[in-house]
């Protein structure tokens, strides 16, 4: 999760680095959720045959 605090620092020091480190990260967990939400539905199909 982004907290506000590193939210300020990196306006501060936005180098490229960390805007890709921030983006690579918001891209994880964007995924990890879509893997967790299919895995869930998946299993409540699979349950209601």
């Amino acid at each position: 999760m982004i907290t506000k605090p590193q939210a300020k620092y990196s306006e501060k020091n936005s180098t490229k680095k960390d805007t890709t480190q921030a983006l690579l990260a918001r891209m994880a967990s964007v995924i990890a959720c879509e893997t967790l939400l299919t895995q869930f539905y998946v299993k409540q199909i699979a349950s209601s045959y």
